[in-house]
């Protein structure tokens, strides 16, 4: 063997372990229009139990497989073009909240409104939904932006809202639905109140104390205390 591939194989291996933590770096990629998306204007991006990407935009959604796009908007049967955010059932239905406040989801490659939507909009009013999720008996529960803030609960067979009660002196929670389902919300109007015609659950739920501090950038959640609620 000659110095010069001595030298050669000298040389790989004192390089070869930055040649290999190099080739492990992450490599991004810039989806826009012009590959496929709907809009740039993204709120939320989901990843469902079959391992698609789900983009909610102001243009409608879309799946996305890893290679290609597809695009759902109201002409599929989308309640609104503008898409807040997602949620998968345990029936593996993904759910859609819309700008106006309508709820919507896909099964089976068709999109269906939610029964309940006329209701629904009429509680909220200009009011909006922040989070949301539906249980394993298509019951919806959801916690809204504006007052009245709050944990609320839409029964999938009569329609009827109510909201749920937290102990008094809590004002968050995290709450296991039914399916292997979690909700979980701030209410700052929660505060040894109340509440009447609602419901007060004390299984499958932590509940917790927090409260708005001043802070130079803006307000600022502190955690306080926490209550374990007979969880199991």
């Amino acid at each position: 063997m000659s110095w010069k591939r001595g030298l050669f194989f000298i040389l790989s291996g004192l390089f070869w372990p930055f040649i290999s933590v190099r080739a492990q770096d992450p490599v991004y990629i810039n989806y826009n229009v012009d590959n496929g998306l709907p809009s740039n204007e993204v709120y939320d991006i989901f990843e469902d139990s079959l391992g698609y990407i789900w983009i909610a935009t102001d243009h409608g959604i879309s799946r996305f497989n890893g290679y290609n796009f597809k695009n759902y908007s109201t002409s599929d049967g989308l309640e609104h073009n503008v898409v807040f955010g997602f949620f998968e059932d345990n029936r593996r239905r993904v759910w859609m909240r819309t700008l106006n406040n309508a709820l919507c989801y896909l099964e089976n490659g068709k999109i269906y409104p939610y029964v309940h939507n006329a209701s629904l909009q009429l509680f909220l009013g200009k009011n909006f939904i922040q989070t949301f999720a539906v249980d394993s008996t298509s019951d919806l529960w959801f916690m809204s932006i504006r007052k009245p803030f709050g944990l609320f609960r839409q029964s999938y067979k009569t329609g009827k809202i109510e909201r749920i009660k937290l102990r008094p002196g809590t004002n968050a929670f995290i709450r296991e639905l039914s399916g292997n389902t979690f909700i979980a919300g701030i209410d700052m109007e929660e505060q040894n109140k109340t509440w009447h015609d609602s419901i007060f659950f004390s299984d499958h739920t932590w509940q917790f104390q927090t409260k708005i501090a001043a802070h130079h950038s803006g307000r600022l959640l502190v955690p306080g205390s926490f209550i374990f609620s007979g969880y199991y």
